[in-house]
């Protein structure tokens, strides 16, 4: 996860501002802007069919779903993809997890906490 996730023109991925924790005073929070960056490996000219899922800490109903959309991993056996995730609602404190689903099955989990910061008194 990261704050910002491009392309440059030689087509190599970028990331700005790795993160593993979002800290807020309460909840629910918005988070303005972030990105999930990862790479599926394969055969070359694999065609798969991907999906991610945003998982609350109650593990309850996705908080966001992506709908399930095909992909091709080319001659290099490979695809680099980059979920923006604008506004992000944060409903809870805990352990949030983005599962990736390649032709249905979890393949991938990865883990982000939010945290409980503790609110500055004003000078």
């Amino acid at each position: 996860m990261c704050d910002h996730a491009f392309y440059d023109a030689q087509g190599k991925p970028c990331l700005i501002g790795i993160f593993v924790a979002i800290f807020t005073p309460r909840v629910p929070a918005t988070h303005p802007r972030c990105a999930f960056a990862f790479r599926i490996e394969g055969s070359p000219g694999e065609k798969l069919k991907m999906k991610f899922v945003l998982v609350r800490p109650d593990a309850k109903d996705p908080l966001v779903e992506s709908p399930e959309r095909e992909i091709d991993l080319g001659p290099g056996g490979h695809h680099n993809a980059v979920v923006e995730l604008a506004q992000l609602p944060l409903p809870d404190f805990g352990e949030y997890e983005f599962r990736i689903y390649i032709d249905g099955k979890a393949v991938h989990e990865l883990p982000f906490q939010v945290v409980r910061t503790q609110v500055q008194p004003a000078q």
